[in-house]
């Protein structure tokens, strides 16, 4: 523009898409920021649910050798260790429903 006109004002032009862009930019920021800590904080999570539940069956290791020392079929064993992630689970889980 400068060249055809010298007396024109104009400094920068830009296109649309890059205006755009620019001023899109910090709700993006924001929506990469918010991902990110979600993520963290389900990672967090997780891991904190894994700890409990690896602490609450190596609580249970006593338990689980006297029954098969008697003779607990295997599948009462698995179910006594599968009961309690179950039970944590299904109460865990319905309040992080939106």
């Amino acid at each position: 523009m400068h060249s055809i006109d010298p007396r024109l004002p104009f400094d920068e032009i830009h296109t649309l898409a890059e205006e755009v862009d620019v001023s899109l930019w910090p709700e993006r920021t924001l929506a990469w920021l918010s991902v990110a800590f979600s993520v963290a904080a389900a990672a967090l999570a997780a891991l904190g649910i894994f700890g409990a539940l690896a602490y609450a069956i190596a609580q249970m290791k006593r338990e689980i050798g006297i029954r098969v020392a008697l003779g607990a079929p295997s599948g009462a064993v698995i179910r006594l260790l599968s009961a309690k992630p179950a039970i944590c689970g299904c109460t865990a889980f319905p309040p992080t429903i939106p």
